[in-house]
């Protein structure tokens, strides 16, 4: 019983490395280079984003100061999570150690949120 389990896993495992490299053999250097792309390309859009956000005059900044208060602060926290007690405000890991920021989708959220009320 626990042996179809671990065939199924192992099956989806290769299922997704070969739905995101193409890549009938997920350990040629080829599809290595790809998922290493997309992790490259992936971190550049999280900078990105986080900057048009936080960065000097990012979105954030409502007033302009330069420094993002708490209000604004709380403003953007809204935009990338939704409501403010819809879920736990600081989320743990499994582990129990808080986790540090917004995620790419969160981010993305709320850059679209600020650019659709410019």
């Amino acid at each position: 019983m626990e042996t179809k389990y671990i065939l199924l896993g192992g099956l989806l495992l290769y299922g997704s490395v070969f739905w995101s490299t193409g890549e009938l053999n997920p350990f040629t250097e080829n599809a290595k280079q790809r998922m290493n792309q997309r992790a490259k390309i992936e971190r550049q859009a999280y900078q990105e984003n986080y900057e048009k956000i936080f960065g000097p005059n990012g979105y954030a900044d409502i007033n302009g100061d330069g420094i993002i208060d708490f209000r604004e602060g709380l403003n953007a926290y809204k935009r990338m999570k939704g409501e403010f007690f819809s879920g736990n405000i600081f989320p743990r890991s499994p582990l129990g150690i808080a986790e540090d920021g917004p995620t790419s989708s969160e981010l993305e959220k709320a850059v679209k949120s600020y650019e659709a009320n410019k």
